[in-house]
């Protein structure tokens, strides 16, 4: 089966933008999901920050998900 997505340029520049960045997108959220899990298991930092509360990070990582069921998107790489 193929699939194949048609824009017409340059007016749908923006949509040929964002859906040729999806993958990009898709790659951030996942590390940011895994920075949020790293910091809240093992206890680090983020990067140029002070201690963070595990209880915050881990209602911005049920936040991540709930987003993302809504919109039916997945981790599934």
């Amino acid at each position: 089966m193929k699939a194949r997505l048609e824009f017409n340029l340059p007016e749908d520049q923006e949509e040929f933008r964002l859906a040729n960045e999806g993958q990009t997108w898709a790659n951030l959220v996942f590390d940011l999901d895994g920075l949020l899990r790293d910091s809240i298991k093992y206890d680090s930092e983020f990067k140029g920050s002070n201690k963070v509360d595990h209880d915050t990070l881990q209602i911005v990582r049920d936040e991540i998900r709930i987003l993302m069921d809504e919109s039916s998107l997945n981790f599934s790489l």
